[in-house]
């Protein structure tokens, strides 16, 4: 994932070499594709320009790529492509069981319980959510072969740790936003942790930014 690029636009990288047979080669060259979203900003801007900007970026994230050369790249625009969710909207998707017995949902817009991975995902929550309606109706009949869907590692103690402080955070607000006043900036009251320093003091075990 590469997060400075432009201003709002999200990337990834995939190194193909690792992930396709057709060019696993040694003798191969490197083959990256990109992903980026939130776009709208960028198509005005040429294929060349493009190209020039995410290699830069790339080199900036794997030095091992300052030296590459790009022999030949495509950019393939493909406008309002994916789903933007806003915050929480979660709760309101449906779920994969219905109450139709013999009718199961997929596609990125549903809610999972699973452990594939694919929650924060557009393309893969898609794929993957489509594999689990379909062992669902081989479940269901009693045919076919399941298709293996295979769970995500355990996350990292960095990461575990970040995602309990956040849960705890959430539980029990400690954060306070007060009405606009000399010397603070205004936000809205919230529960978690969102910090914009301009001043700071403690009052009543609530720190106030």
């Amino acid at each position: 994932v590469i997060a400075d690029t432009w201003p709002d636009v999200g990337a990834t990288f995939f190194n193909l070499n690792d992930l396709h047979d057709e060019y696993s080669a040694p003798e191969e060259n490197s083959v990256v594709a990109m992903d980026l979203y939130n776009t709208a900003s960028l198509m005005a801007l040429s294929d060349e320009e493009v190209v020039s900007s995410l290699h830069r970026f790339l080199a900036r994230s794997e030095p091992g790529f300052r030296r590459a050369k790009v022999i030949d790249s495509a950019v393939v625009r493909a406008p309002q492509c994916a789903t933007l969710f806003s915050p929480g909207s979660i709760r309101n998707r449906p779920g994969q069981v219905t109450s139709i017995p013999n009718l199961f949902l997929a596609g990125d817009y549903v809610r999972t319980n699973a452990t594939h991975g694919a929650d924060g995902l557009s393309q893969e929550r898609a794929l993957v959510t489509g594999l689990f309606a379909a062992n669902k109706v081989i479940h269901r009949e009693g045919m076919g072969r399941p298709a293996k869907i295979i769970p995500v590692d355990a996350d990292e103690p960095q990461i575990a740790a970040a995602k309990a402080l956040n849960a705890y955070a959430k539980a029990n607000p400690l954060i306070d936003f007060p009405p606009r006043r000399r010397g603070f900036l205004a936000y809205p009251r919230r529960r978690g942790l969102f910090l914009r320093r301009r001043g700071l003091f403690l009052r009543r075990r609530r720190i106030l930014f």
